[in-house]
């Protein structure tokens, strides 16, 4: 028997839509390898209607007063809050992630941040006053640049779009926010919910706006000429086409990228705590995070000890399905994702073994004890 897909659709203007050519792309969920829905492929006919909403609305926005800023985002956290669940199953569907830990992890941060830039939009405020010229007072002022083109990552869509969204509305700005072509259902929520609010508050439509597709409809989306800013999560390599593409008619960007993230290990470390917190650090969320432990550099005198100690981890370490509480984390994101990891294996170099894993998962394995890994990890 034959499921019918989920149709997700582009919010654009305050109404959901469907891509002007009627192009789509398949969602998977990773954990089961199986498609469970189908995206709008945005071209630039999408791209234009909802730079033109964005601009539409952006001066009604920008001239709010701050307080009435404010209170729009206290209600869309409260909206989220209580929707919570919805959220994390979603976002479980939407990533492979385990239904528990993104509860935990990600909805209390999610709803404290967009309370805290709602708090933020009363605190702006210029650097300086005073007079610097005879007979003339000069002050600075800040002020909101426009549209804002956002562009988020696959490894926290729920998490990374707030990040975006947030300071954005609070200062005053329109937002057009384009999540992953892999992960685009828990965007497609965010814009219900928070399109939900701004409607009952009387707000325009295009303050807020969502758009799927791929890298092309994000690269027509940093090119187009309405928006003042772009900003993304991604690699180095995406940030270097941004940043040229925005020097061309000098964009504002906010560019946050890919990195290594080593960890010194000193001859006098307390071993046990040090092997507990890199294992949480360097698998929590697959290995999937900006600031993922990806290599350890250890003092010779303890070398053989803490790599054996971290082997033990690694492997005492479980994934499993979203369902399974006990698991630290889920499956890759992608089948790209996949493909990049498994080549390190395969690309190994004479001079390095493998100590633990290497292979895939079966995430339909029994349950079993808790990892004595802790489900804790550092704050990103």
């Amino acid at each position: 028997m034959t499921t019918e897909l989920r149709r997700l659709r582009n919010y654009i203007d305050g109404e959901f839509r469907d891509a002007v050519d009627g192009r789509t792309t398949e969602v998977v969920n990773p954990a089961t390898g199986e498609a469970y829905a189908t995206a709008p492929l945005s071209g630039p006919a999408d791209v234009d209607a909802a730079m033109a909403a964005a601009a539409a609305a952006f001066p009604a926005w920008r001239d709010l007063v701050p307080g009435e800023r404010q209170k729009a985002l206290l209600k869309i956290a409260d909206a989220f809050e209580a929707r919570a669940e919805e959220l994390v199953a979603v976002e479980s569907e939407n990533t492979g992630k385990p239904l528990a830990l993104t509860a935990s992890e990600e909805i209390p941060p999610m709803i404290d941040q967009i309370r805290f830039f709602a708090g933020a939009a009363r605190m702006l405020e210029g650097r300086s006053a005073g007079e610097y010229m005879d007979g003339l007072t000069s002050i600075v002022r800040r002020e909101p640049v426009g549209v804002c083109a956002q562009v988020a990552p696959w490894n926290y869509p729920m998490m990374m779009a707030v990040w975006k969204f947030a300071p954005a509305l609070a200062a005053g700005n329109t937002v057009v926010l384009k999540p992953s072509d892999t992960t685009p259902a828990s965007t497609v929520l965010i814009a219900e919910i928070i399109g939900g609010v701004l409607t009952e508050l009387g707000h325009p439509g295009g303050v807020f706006n969502v758009i799927c597709g791929d890298r092309e409809t994000g690269r027509l989306m940093v090119e187009h000429s309405v928006p003042a800013m772009a900003s993304i999560t991604g690699s180095v390599r995406a940030g270097m086409q941004v940043a040229e593409s925005a020097s061309k008619d000098i964009k504002r960007v906010h560019l946050e990228l890919g990195g290594k993230a080593p960890v010194v290990v000193f001859e006098d470390t307390d071993i046990p705590k040090a092997v507990e917190d890199i294992a949480v650090a360097g698998f929590f969320n697959a290995g999937q995070d900006c600031t993922a432990a990806t290599r350890v550099l250890v003092h010779e005198s303890i070398h053989d000890e803490f790599v054996a100690a971290l082997a033990k981890a690694a492997a005492d370490t479980r994934t499993g399905a979203a369902d399974d509480q006990d698991v630290l984390y889920g499956p890759l994101n992608n089948a790209n994702q996949l493909a990049q990891v498994s080549g390190f294996i395969e690309r190994l170099p004479a001079h390095a073994k493998v100590e633990a894993g290497g292979g895939t998962a079966d995430a339909r394995r029994p349950r079993g004890t808790p990892s004595p890994v802790s489900r804790g990890r550092p704050y990103r």
